[in-house]
This record gives C-alpha cells, sequence and structure tokens, in this order.
C-alpha cells in the first residue's frame, strides 16, 4: 500500500475544511415550530408556497402575537430574499406535515405559543413558563 501524494493529501485538507466550513454547519430556525435545525434538516420556503396555511393561523389571536400575514411565525426565521419575496426558514418536518394538511405537532399555533418571555422570568423551565402563559402571555 503506498503512501498518499502531496496532490491526494492536498485535495483531502481542502475537503475537510469545507465540510467544516461555517457555510456547511449553518444551521437555520423552523418558523413554524421555532426549533434549531441543521444545515440538512430545513429549507426555505416563500410565504406565499406555504402548504395549506390555515393550520399556521391562530384560532384565538392575543394582542401581542405578531402575524405575518396572518400567519403565526417566528420572525427570526423569516428574511426578505434578493427578488423582494418573503421568505420562511422551515424545517423538514413541520414542511412534510403541513403538505401532508396537518398540523405540525410543535407548530406555535398548536397551543405552543407563549409570547414574548420577560428578562424577570427568563430562567424558569418550559412548564413554569407555560403556567404563567395561561394568564400573562
Amino acid at each position: 500500500m503506498d503512501t498518499a501524494s502531496e496532490e491526494e493529501k492536498g485535495l483531502c485538507l481542502i475537503q475537510y475544511f469545507y465540510a467544516t466550513s461555517n457555510a456547511c454547519v449553518k444551521g437555520g430556525i423552523c418558523g413554524c415550530c421555532g426549533r434549531e435545525v441543521g444545515v440538512g434538516a430545513w429549507t426555505q420556503v416563500m410565504i406565499h408556497d406555504i402548504p395549506n396555511i390555515h393550520h399556521l393561523q391562530p384560532t384565538k389571536v392575543h394582542d401581542v402575537m405578531q402575524l405575518m400575514n396572518g400567519l403565526l411565525l417566528v420572525g427570526d426565521a423569516m428574511h426578505e430574499g434578493e427578488d423582494g419575496q418573503k421568505y420562511v426558514g422551515m424545517c423538514h418536518e413541520c414542511f412534510s406535515l403541513l403538505k401532508r394538511n396537518k398540523m405540525p405537532h410543535y407548530s406555535l399555533t398548536n397551543g405552543l405559543w407563549l409570547g414574548g418571555i420577560p428578562e424577570q422570568i427568563m430562567d424558569l423551565t418550559i412548564p413554569e413558563q407555560m403556567l404563567i402563559a395561561l394568564v400573562y402571555p
């Protein structure tokens, strides 16, 4: 068995640098459920192309909800493209369920919207936050 040539070593090093670069490991936030997902687990979707958007429309609208085109989406997952269209990042799980006309399990509109969290209670656990959200969203 021969040792790797300098050219092969250089090519392996370039491939390693690319595979571990920021662009390759960059993830995103799902606009539907708010989870952080890895690079291969989400996609950018134009807001007008989201299937079965009625699942993302809240049944009860609270005063502090920030809706985009009537949809309850995570603001950090949204951006405007070069074409002027509004895009939202969406994990494959939520997008797949919407395509099948099903409510995503972890969607904010599935009773998981907590609203903004005041600084004074940021260290509370999720169940404690959800209990408070029943009274103070």
